[in-house]
């Protein structure tokens, strides 16, 4: 994980996997990446896969978090 994330980003993503092998409740974990100069959105979801193993499903939701902070902005405007 340190070697895939920046600081701060993999100790969370370390946090949420050591609570996914002590609990086996799912895990979800939100973050941001900058990638080719543009900061993207990422939700990684982590579950138990059996065996020991961890299946991650990392979707990128930057077009949903755009929108809900325009929505937001919005919202605060007509206040």
């Amino acid at each position: 994980v340190a070697d895939v994330f920046p600081p701060e980003t993999a100790i969370r993503m370390t946090n949420a996997l050591e609570r996914l092998l002590e609990t086996g409740d799912t895990q979800l974990v939100e973050y941001q990446l900058v990638l080719h100069g543009t900061e993207s959105d990422f939700e990684a979801r982590m579950v138990p896969g059996g065996d020991g193993r961890i299946l991650a499903i990392v979707r990128d939701v930057s077009e949903q978090k755009n929108k809900e902070r325009q929505i937001y902005r919005m919202s605060v405007e007509d206040q």
